[in-house]
């Protein structure tokens, strides 16, 4: 027999909320459709967060940034969601840098709420991931923190390992291959660069989507609806008024 919780949670997401909650980073990728880095100090504060999530109903959330997993609260917001009975799953777009980060959102989930982490690879990361030293043991950390984390999932019910693996026209190095020999190319979801933010190559921006309701939020809050394009300068704005 289902138990009320299971019951409530078997629904599919009618609504996705892509919600960048900061504009701060630990890297500065070049690419950034958000213009994001360290410098950067926007912080969406969670009364806010949870009025945007409370105004939807059989929702999903993709937690965006900046990088999610450096925010105060991530953690008090990712477990919000986790367990709000009209949430049927939670997405963390995330560089993977803070692993155990990650990794702790896996003891705020109930049984039933779905959990993704879709995390991005790209050849900046990849060098940032190099170590200095030719004696050290791990050759890379990106990759290393990804194969930890495909590994310490496994077994936890409804969580799922994305691997967004980005290229452009100036790679020196073969993403794909990369992920394919280290056993990662099954997690791996393989496009180019999207031309907007700081990137001044790529295709044409879009979003894949197989939901037809969708919003996007800056790192303040403002509803941006669907227009990708104003979210991202809206952030740059930001960024000039610091």
């Amino acid at each position: 027999m289902q138990s009320e919780i299971e019951k409530m949670k078997l629904f599919e997401p009618q609504m996705r909320l892509y919600i960048n909650i900061t504009n701060k980073c630990n890297v500065s990728c070049p690419f950034c459709c958000q213009y994001s880095s360290p410098q950067r100090d926007c912080f969406m504060s969670f009364d806010v967060f949870r009025s945007i999530v409370d105004e939807h109903k059989k929702f999903e959330v993709q937690f965006e940034g900046g990088e999610p997993t450096i925010h105060p609260e991530f953690i008090r917001m990712v477990s919000y969601c986790l367990n709000h009975q009209e949430c049927g799953r939670v997405v963390i777009q995330s560089n993977g840098i803070e692993r155990a980060l990650l990794e702790r959102c896996l003891i705020e989930k109930d049984f039933y709420t779905k959990l993704v982490f879709k995390i991005s690879f790209n050849e900046y990361l990849y060098k940032l991931g190099v170590p200095k030293s030719v004696d050290y043991k791990i050759k890379n950390s990106h990759l290393f923190n990804l194969l930890l984390l495909k590994q310490n999932i496994q077994f936890v019910p409804n969580v799922k390992l994305i691997i967004n693996a980005r290229t452009t026209e100036n790679d020196n190095n073969d993403v794909k291959k990369l992920l394919g020999n280290n056993g990662l190319i099954d997690n791996a979801v393989v496009y180019k660069i999207q031309k907007y933010g700081r990137s001044k190559e790529g295709v044409k921006p879009f979003i894949k989507q197989n939901i037809e309701d969708w919003k996007i939020f800056a790192s303040d809050g403002k509803c941006f609806e669907q227009d990708l394009i104003s979210r991202s300068e809206y952030e740059q704005r930001k960024r000039l008024t610091l």
